[in-house]
């Protein structure tokens, strides 16, 4: 029971505004991590053998290597980045002692119900609960100015729309391979709805790419030419087919000039910073200009070049990259493992092209979570 408390907490994380308890120090989505961590470590502490797998030793390494090079740059060993992967060291020992407790289907479902039905209540009703601390972007409805876009919606997090829309996907992902046809059918029907309404471009061909290989591999797929007119009808009524066709408010192309700008800086980047990154919170990346982290007078999280591959070899360089990709591609272990866990975490891997969703930890725990939880194909955990 106690297990399944403490992982249900983290599914607390999406849905709690990031806002002060104590300024510059503790907020409010700070609070379902600290209950896990202190229940994980009375449950890790009350066991009496814990088991440690080979690969816990790339994710020290990676710990290790970003304390060292955040007190070589800022001449401190605390950092968000360091604190934030000794959680996902916490997770990873947590969950690889008491997988066989560990069941978080049901949490997954209620979460995607609560946030498909908050996306189309709050678009259709024009609702907004004001911004975080980082005032960037409002939660619920942010009006459009362009004629054929009501506006798009916002989840609970600062990420803004485009990382709401890629919340909902994986977790729609996750759930349409775990149950019947005709549920996975209208769970992804409902999904694509809520999606809709934030207007992520890239969120929605990911999803539409794994609900067609679903929808093709059921019972119904005679249906399918029936599910993408449906599809397409939503997208015209909603405006969501001329935000396809229209750069509005530049958003392709400065995506481009980011991405673009990025590779140039890391190009231009000398050898040791290169091979060891110039450190997190460092740089800021709008359109084709790149800005010193402290200088810019705007929420600086949400700045970053929509790569997080690029990103990763910027703050870390080639070295802390390496490890860091190593220690995931040592998990994935995509060939005897459930249909859910292997189509989330690839389409986590595939979202991060277009976005910085690796940086954005009010949703990177899914992944961690997930690619920790060893599922084989009848969806029982397992030791690789």
């Amino acid at each position: 029971l106690l297990s399944k408390i403490s992982i249900s907490t983290l599914f607390f994380i999406p849905v709690i505004p990031h806002l002060n308890i104590v300024e510059n120090f503790l907020h409010t989505d700070d609070l379902p991590i600290i209950i896990f961590v202190c229940l994980s470590i009375y449950e890790i502490l009350r066991k009496k053998k814990l088991i440690f797998d080979d690969n816990l030793k790339y994710l020290i390494i990676f710990i290790t290597y970003i304390t060292i090079q955040n007190y070589v740059i800022n001449k401190t060993f605390l950092s968000s980045d360091s604190l934030r992967f000794t959680f996902y060291l916490l997770l990873f020992v947590y969950v690889i002692n008491f997988k066989i407790f560990i069941n978080f289907q049901s949490q997954i479902s209620f979460l995607l119900s609560f946030l498909t039905l908050f996306s189309i209540t709050t678009y259709f009703f024009e609702i907004d609960f004001g911004s975080d601390i980082y005032q960037t972007w409002n939660i619920g409805f942010n009006e459009s100015n362009l004629e054929y876009l009501k506006g798009r919606i916002n989840g609970f997090q600062a990420g803004g729309p485009n990382s709401f829309a890629d919340l909902i996907t994986l977790l729609t992902i996750y759930i349409i391979f775990k149950v019947d046809d005709k549920k996975a059918i209208l769970i992804a029907s409902t999904s694509f709805l809520a999606i809709l309404f934030t207007y992520s471009r890239f969120s929605i061909i990911v999803l539409f790419l794994f609900v067609l290989y679903r929808i093709y591999m059921s019972k119904y797929k005679k249906y399918l030419f029936y599910f993408v007119l449906l599809l397409l009808i939503f997208s015209y009524s909603f405006g969501l087919i001329e935000r396809f066709l229209n750069d509005d408010n530049s958003g392709i192309s400065d995506r481009m000039l980011m991405v673009t700008a990025s590779i140039e800086y890391f190009s231009d980047l000398d050898l040791l910073d290169k091979i060891f990154g110039v450190g997190s919170n460092q740089l800021i990346f709008l359109s084709d200009e790149v800005f010193n982290f402290s200088e810019f007078n705007k929420n600086p999280y949400s700045y970053g070049p929509h790569n997080s591959y690029i990103f990763y070899l910027i703050n870390y360089g080639i070295l802390g990259f390496s490890i860091l990709i190593l220690f995931i591609f040592k998990f994935i272990k995509l060939k005897n493992t459930s249909e859910s866990r292997k189509f989330v975490l690839i389409s986590f891997l595939l979202l991060n092209f277009s976005t910085d969703l690796f940086f954005n930890h009010s949703v990177s725990w899914l992944f961690y979570l997930i690619l920790f939880h060893f599922e084989n194909k009848d969806n029982k955990t397992y030791k690789v």
